[in-house]
């Protein structure tokens, strides 16, 4: 049965005409259309697009009234609605609410220091000396770096799962040993990150956690470090798992020390030379599936 309200074929119908039409007003004018059903509904880019647009509407339903209210006083001008304008300043963010970091460096919006990321929390970072690029922010391997402030979101405790993604393009030999990004305390006693050392790619959560992932060869690589439990861990290197087993030792991964891209937590000391590209941090394990995700929906930035 019809539930179009208002004159059919008119800007001022709304609603539907069974499946066959749907009828809409919104800021930027009428608009009518079709349902179309997919002829292949469970794809990979399907089971994508699903999920970002959960977790679009979810972080919108977490905002409060007064938050809400702030976004239509935003969009006034731009024939939009708050929602679609708070999407749109949120552009290539996945808006998964354990994502307390996101960090799409390639951003115009990141050419300056300081810069706030673009999470719920608004990082507030700092740059030394790294150099903005259309894929993001070069370092010189001598005093460059990235810091992004201590918080609380960052804090996992004995046994919090979080999980920890970058796209880095090495400029190192092999041989060089070098911090490419985590959370070091001030006493270097507590620390997660990647670094390699050795000739090795390594996770580290107050564990090693050796990986087979050769990343040496001047080309972009999206890494992710896990955390499952209190001990156990995962490592995903474009697209497959280069290392699973013990990553902590259950040490508490809560402490005031900040993130640093391109060095060790706030030390002058084991720079590391090589671009970086977008970088996310979960209060959760991503897993593999989550590692894909992030890759096919960013990948083409960087090849």
């Amino acid at each position: 049965m019809p539930t179009v309200k208002g004159p059919l074929m008119s800007v001022d119908a709304h609603g539907a005409l069974a499946k066959a039409l749907t009828f809409q007003r919104r800021p930027g004018g009428a608009s009518v259309y079709g349902y179309k059903e997919p002829k292949v509904p469970l794809t990979d880019r399907q089971l994508w697009q699903r999920a970002l647009i959960y977790w679009c509407v979810y972080a919108w339903q977490q905002l409060s009234p007064a938050e809400k209210a702030e976004w239509e006083v935003k969009a006034k001008g731009q024939r939009q609605s708050g929602y679609s304008f708070f999407l749109h300043s949120k552009r290539g963010y996945f808006l998964d609410p354990t994502c307390v970091l996101y960090l799409p460096l390639y951003d115009t919006r990141f050419q300056g220091s300081p810069f706030k990321s673009l999470d719920t929390y608004e990082h507030q970072c700092t740059v030394t000396g790294a150099l903005w690029g259309p894929q993001g922010f070069t370092m010189d391997g001598v005093a460059n770096k990235i810091l992004i402030p201590s918080h609380s979101a960052f804090d996992f405790g004995t046994t919090g799962a979080f999980s920890f993604s970058i796209w880095f393009k090495s400029l190192e030999a092999k041989t060089v040993d070098a911090r490419i990004a985590g959370r070091c305390d001030i006493g270097a006693t507590q620390y997660w990150g990647f670094y390699t050392v050795s000739s090795e790619l390594v996770w580290y959560a107050n564990n090693n956690a050796a990986t087979t992932a050769e990343i040496w060869d001047e080309e972009w690589h999206l890494l992710t470090g896990t955390r499952i439990n209190g001990t156990a861990g995962k490592v995903f290197c474009d697209g497959a798992e280069v290392f699973s087993g013990t990553v902590s030792s259950s040490d508490n991964l809560s402490w005031t020390a900040p993130i640093a891209l391109g060095a060790w937590g706030d030390f002058v000391h084991d720079y590391t030379k090589g671009e970086y590209g977008a970088a996310w941090l979960h209060s959760s394990d991503i897993g593999l599936l989550g590692h894909c995700w992030l890759r096919e929906a960013t990948k083409w930035r960087y090849q």
